[in-house]
């Protein structure tokens, strides 16, 4: 941790206090199933649910955790696969006023391991074949209980090699479910496509902020996410009128449906997870009647800090502060840019993490005056309107298809592998456009590519298995001794690949 200069607070990009009352988040939940109960809360494999169906459901889960001597305030993990349940288990345990977590259980073994271990959950909530809940206490003989309310635990990609956790608290929950509705301007009885990976922060917004303010989720199963034709399938017959994507997943969506006659439902689209192409943007203005959002944040600071209503024809900004949180952008030194300028982006506010699980990644913060700002590690420029413009990562973290990716996360688990010595993972596009994860790596023998590809999935989720891999004969170095991680050459072997 570092202390900031007074002067810092002349870069706060649209400041705004917030609000947070009385309201949790599962108290607007209940409100909104007393206010529709007969509204369908979710579509899920053609089966339609209702708001008053999803409540029972919820209250039933609930009953099961307070069996099973679940308290306040400590972590309940769900683990199952992508359905009706997993939601109505999310609600059941912000009832109990919990703390849910949830595990994306198609990730290695490993990892998950590593995830449960550093979470401490009291125990976990599994669903089998027969779709009966079970919730099966971990054992754990000192688990996680937090002083604050938190809502739930987040997990990203760590420098270390290792998943690093957050605590994100439910004042900070209840500030996006009092904001995001009212700035995206989403109406109760709206479907809301919800095509993401739990593990991913975006998924709450979809299913909770959503469920919270009466909107329908048309929810894909795993086999409709992984295929572009299957989800637009969804969004044609179910009528969507809110889109929820990743810039590159919509991108798929667009390369195979040129025409954009499925997507033609569509009232407003929300952008986050990755930077938003103009051209992409462009093609939308041109082919759909529709309000497009682009947000931006990261697990740290609870989905979403900051969002912008673009403008056919204007570079894709990320805009200016949610409520109840301050941007600033800073230079090297830690001192305010003058707008027109490029700097580093730094968040404050409700949406701040509460604490992280591992003590040890605290370096990101900065303190002034008792306030923490959080380095996202990502560049900006301050326009003079007050909206800011994303530029890129300052560092070896990137984003592809919306995951947050720490490229030597990769590298560190590559070379653990017996005979490989260094190894650079880099990011790249072939000539299609397409965004991919190259590794390369040197070493003594010649090793086979699958057996370093099967290493690397055995202990990483498959979003972070490189695609690529070469092996070459040495790595260039910088003057400072450091590994050139990108070098021209590099890209130059990449591109002789993918030619």
């Amino acid at each position: 941790m570092y202390n900031v200069y007074p002067s810092i607070k002349k870069t706060i990009s649209n400041f705004s206090t917030g609000r947070y009352g009385v309201i949790s988040p599962f108290d607007s939940f209940e409100t909104t199933c007393k206010t529709y109960p007969d509204s369908i809360a979710v579509v899920f494999q053609k089966r339609l649910f209702t708001y008053r169906e999803l409540y029972d459901k919820c209250m039933s889960i609930s009953q099961l955790l307070d069996q099973a001597g679940v308290k306040a305030n400590t972590v309940v993990a769900v683990s199952m696969q992508r359905s009706m349940e997993m939601i109505a288990s999310i609600l059941a345990i912000m009832h109990r006023k919990a703390v849910f977590l949830l595990l994306d259980i198609n990730q290695p073994k490993r990892r998950l391991q590593a995830i449960i271990s550093q979470s401490k959950p009291e125990c976990i909530l599994s669903c089998n074949l027969a779709g009966s809940i079970q919730a099966v206490p971990t054992g754990e003989q000192t688990p996680h209980v937090f002083q604050t309310a938190i809502a739930y635990l987040g997990f990203t990609s760590g420098s270390t090699g290792k998943p690093k956790g957050v605590a994100i608290t439910e004042a900070s929950l209840a500030n996006c479910i009092h904001y995001f509705p009212d700035i995206f301007g989403l109406q109760p009885g709206d479907r809301i496509t919800s095509f993401l990976n739990c593990s991913f922060d975006m998924f709450i917004f979809e299913t909770v902020v959503s469920l919270c303010r009466g909107l329908t989720i048309i929810m894909s199963d795993r086999e409709e996410s992984a295929s572009p034709r299957r989800m637009l399938k969804l969004i044609r017959d179910n009528s969507v009128s809110i889109g929820h994507f990743v810039p590159s997943t919509l991108q798929m969506l667009v390369n195979c449906d040129p025409h954009f006659e499925s997507l033609l439902t569509l009232k407003k689209i929300i952008l986050a997870g990755e930077n938003l192409s103009k051209t992409l943007l462009c093609s939308l203005f041109e082919h759909l009647n529709v309000d497009i959002y682009n947000a931006y944040g990261l697990t740290e600071t609870t989905i979403y800090s900051t969002f912008c209503k673009l403008k056919y024809g204007e570079a894709p900004l990320i805009g200016t502060a949610l409520p109840g949180n301050q941007i600033y952008i800073l230079d090297e030194n830690n001192q305010p840019v003058e707008c027109g300028k490029t700097g580093h982006i730094y968040i404050s506010g409700i949406s701040l993490y509460e604490t992280r699980l591992d003590t040890q990644e605290d370096k990101d913060l900065l303190i002034y005056h008792e306030k923490k700002l959080y380095n996202t590690g990502d560049m900006g420029l301050l326009h003079e309107s007050g909206d800011i413009e994303f530029l890129g990562r300052q560092d070896r973290q990137i984003k592809l298809r919306g995951y947050r990716i720490h490229l030597s996360e990769i590298e560190h688990v590559a070379a653990d592998m017996a005979g490989v010595d260094n190894t650079v993972a880099n990011i790249y596009k072939r000539p299609s456009g397409e965004s991919t994860l190259c590794l390369f790596y040197t070493s003594k023998y010649s090793l086979n590519a699958d057996d370093i590809r099967k290493h690397i999935g055995n202990r990483l989720p498959k979003y972070m298995v490189p695609v690529c891999y070469i092996q070459i004969a040495s790595f260039d170095y910088l003057s400072n001794g450091k590994l050139n991680c990108r070098s021209p050459k590099l890209e130059r072997l990449f591109k002789e690949r993918w030619s």
